[in-house]
């Protein structure tokens, strides 16, 4: 992955096999961490 100033995008692929429920991703960028929530739903 390649993170860099301004707008970042990531791609999650098969996720078919998670349960549903929120997960918190977390990245590290310029010693700055990060938290985002994803919910997955079905």
């Amino acid at each position: 992955m390649q993170f860099s100033k301004g707008t970042s995008q990531i791609t999650l692929n098969d996720l078919g096999s998670l349960s549903p429920g929120m997960y918190v991703l977390r990245t590290e960028f310029n010693n700055k961490i990060v938290q985002n929530k994803l919910f997955k739903v079905n």
